[in-house]
């Protein structure tokens, strides 16, 4: 599905369900290989991110979602693709995202790996962006997501400056880099919402 559709399906949700804000909207790459990492609230979080990109984000997501066909194949045309959390040798999923990548492509990843809950401590980063970045030279794009996740919530969306990993990043600190490179995303969740476009 063209990224021009799913902005047409998505507009009357974002402006008269969710009233949605952006910021940042300048930062983002213009071209790939870029990884766009985010906090992670809720099941629409994808779509408020991939809104104001210039292609399609390509999503990791649970394999569970995709045992009911419809929303396997909704969600397949909006560019997700399954991951298996359980396995660490989830050997499709990673050539998925190597070939993506190498395609000059669009990726999505939630460093955190599951969706906050509320009243429970913010889950800490998994590494996997960092490798995939190293080895594809890919931009990595922070975005951050605030405000209340329901019907009629104001959410606010941050696109902070992309980076790149260092190059010569010794693996025994790729865990350490991610939860840092997570923390600054919570701490701009927690930014006030200012001069924000819509």
């Amino acid at each position: 599905m063209k990224t021009s559709t799913v902005r047409k399906i998505l507009t009357p949700s974002f402006h008269f369900f969710r009233r949605v804000k952006y910021a940042g909207i300048e930062n983002v790459p213009k071209q790939g290989p870029v990884i766009f990492i985010a906090n992670h609230q809720g099941l629409i979080d994808p779509f408020l991110i991939g809104y104001n990109a210039p292609d399609m984000i390509h999503w990791m997501a649970k394999k569970e979602l995709f045992k009911n066909k419809f929303v396997a194949w909704f969600i397949s045309s909006m560019g997700a693709y399954p991951i298996d959390r359980s396995s660490a040798a989830d050997m499709q999923s990673k050539r998925t995202t190597t070939a993506l990548l190498n395609d000059g492509k669009f990726v999505g990843m939630f460093p955190q790996g599951t969706r906050a809950k509320k009243g429970k401590p913010l889950p800490k980063a998994k590494p996997g962006f960092v490798r995939y970045a190293l080895e594809s030279n890919a931009v990595i794009q922070p975005v951050s997501i605030s405000g209340k996740n329901h019907i009629f919530g104001k959410m606010f969306v941050r696109y902070g400056t992309p980076f790149k990993v260092p190059a010569h990043l010794e693996k025994s600190l790729f865990t350490d880099y991610a939860q840092t490179k997570l923390d600054e995303i919570y701490k701009m969740a927690e930014v006030p919402f200012e001069n924000s476009n819509s």
